[in-house]
């Protein structure tokens, strides 16, 4: 158990408002690299699954993240099933079999991400070189709240030099 007033007082949080939109991207196949896995419990306490955060690293939504969970545990046979297919889709995108989560970090794969009941969902995985990445035309968006109001900069040490990624020519 951990005291969360270490981290914020209980009229910050009192006052504080909700978050309750997140960004939905359109589909496509956004180059992504896996920032954060862990194996989280579900919501019944009957199964688990794999949350992984990912960055988008090229495009319009360059620096925004991509939240995936993979049912690894599960009563019905079918998620196992379904997530069994996920993961050989991860192991073909990073080239290697998986046999514990941490090889995932840090890992750059094309996400193929669709739209369902307003939110994303990442159907599978590929290898950077396999495919080119989706190119969004700016006419088919609708204003969200998440789209940044200007160019999004980010900053290469001095001295450094930015590789090209596979998909980049």
């Amino acid at each position: 158990m951990s005291d969360l007033a270490k981290f914020f007082s209980p009229e910050e949080l009192a006052s504080t408002k909700a978050q309750t939109e997140f960004p939905v991207y359109p589909t496509g196949k956004y180059p992504v690299r896996i920032e954060k896995v862990e194996v989280q419990q579900n919501k019944k306490k009957n199964g688990h699954f794999i949350y992984l955060e990912e960055l988008i690293l090229d495009g319009q939504f360059k620096g925004k993240k991509i939240i995936d969970r993979i049912n690894i545990d599960n009563p019905s046979q079918i998620c196992k099933e379904i997530a069994m297919r996920c993961m050989a889709a991860l192991r073909d995108a990073v080239g290697f079999v998986i046999t514990d989560t941490d090889q995932l970090l840090n890992q750059i794969v094309i996400a193929h991400v669709t739209v369902k009941e307003g939110q994303n969902e990442v159907r599978t995985y590929s290898a950077p070189g396999t495919c080119q990445p989706t190119t969004i035309d700016p006419a088919v968006l609708t204003p969200g709240p998440a789209a940044p109001s200007g160019p999004q900069t980010f900053m290469v040490a001095p001295g450094a030099t930015t590789p090209r990624l596979p998909w980049q020519k």
